[in-house]
């Protein structure tokens, strides 16, 4: 498979993944989760957009950007089947664990960005998804805690 028909794979799975949420938890601090992470991915791949027509004149190739909610996903590919299997009863739970480990690799690779641009603006926005995203597994974890109890 070729790298743009992999990233635009990897983006249609993330948008798959978080519809599945939006369609089957009940629970509103998922619904509002999976609403925010649609919106701030949106609002990331516009400003790429952007940057990208300021820093090279023209409009990226199609799907270009893609890679950011694609990256950002990456390794949930295979589990969106698995998440759709789920119960209802264990759906919530199912989602926030796998969720977790998708945030830890986009601080990750947020901070592999942060190491290699000159680019303040690129910097910034590596800052924003750590911060967001640290903030974000916090609440996941204490969801999963007071849901045990």
């Amino acid at each position: 498979m070729n790298a743009k028909l992999c990233k635009k794979t990897q983006l249609l799975s993330a948008y798959y993944f978080l519809s599945i949420a939006l369609e089957r938890s009940k629970r509103p601090e998922i619904l509002s989760l999976a609403n925010g992470i649609i919106e701030a991915q949106q609002k990331e791949i516009d400003e790429m957009r952007a940057w990208y027509q300021s820093w090279y004149g023209s409009a990226p190739p199609s799907g270009e950007f893609g890679m950011m909610g694609g990256m950002m996903m990456e390794g949930m590919t295979g589990d969106t089947s698995e998440l759709a299997a789920v119960s209802s009863a264990d759906f919530d739970r199912e989602f926030i664990e796998q969720m977790i480990p998708h945030h830890e690799m986009a601080i990750m690779m947020a901070g592999m960005l942060q190491a290699s641009t000159e680019r303040a603006e690129m910097k910034q926005l590596a800052d924003n998804i750590i911060a967001s995203q640290s903030r974000e597994i916090e609440m996941m974890r204490s969801w999963l805690t007071a849901w045990s109890n």
